[in-house]
């Protein structure tokens, strides 16, 4: 964080307000294992790391990072292949390793089916929104080995690209737009 000292002290304050003790590291010893994830290829401290125990806790973090201007990278187990929970410079990790319980996006998941793989799995209901924009390398069904109908929606954008990659490219589109400079 490229930020005054009295910044930093602000920031760590309010995360500590937030979060338990144990759920906040500061300390290089404790952050070195967070610097990359399974591309050990590039790496960078973050500025400390958010183990939020419960969605209140995510929400308040990222409320108060926003406010501040510090950037937040969202991790979970650290396994990714791509880079995509490599921190930022001055940044916070936001580890939602806690999170143990999947939810998915594939509609067919509501079927009560035995015969859907993904049957009676919990998901999100985002086929419900106005508009859904998934980014994917391809249009390959995923671990269960079935299309998701949600790709084929009319609410439904698909931008083919990296993970990363694509909402750093849509963030910045829209920035260019709205003629914001954060």
């Amino acid at each position: 964080m490229n930020a005054p000292d009295s910044d930093r002290r602000t920031l760590l304050a309010e995360l500590a307000m937030i979060l338990p003790p144990a759920s906040l590291l500061t300390a290089t010893e404790d952050l070195k294992p967070y610097e990359c994830d399974g591309l050990t290829a590039y790496r960078q401290l973050p500025f400390a790391v958010a183990l939020p125990d419960n969605e209140a806790q995510v929400i308040a973090v990222l409320r108060a990072c926003h406010r501040l201007h510090v950037p937040v990278v969202a991790r979970g187990a650290g396994t990714g292949l791509s880079g995509g929970a490599t921190p930022v410079a001055g940044g916070v990790i936001l580890s939602l390793a806690k999170f143990m319980r999947i939810l998915g996006i594939n509609p067919l998941a509501r079927t009560a089916d035995s015969s859907v793989p993904i049957a009676g799995m919990p998901i999100l209901d985002v086929d419900q929104a106005r508009t859904v924009v998934v980014i994917k390398r391809s249009l390959s069904p995923g671990f269960a080995g079935i299309p998701n109908p949600l790709f084929a929606n009319d609410n439904s954008l698909m931008l083919f690209a990296d993970a990363k990659k694509g909402v750093a490219d849509i963030v910045a589109a829209l920035k260019a737009t709205s003629g914001s400079k954060h």
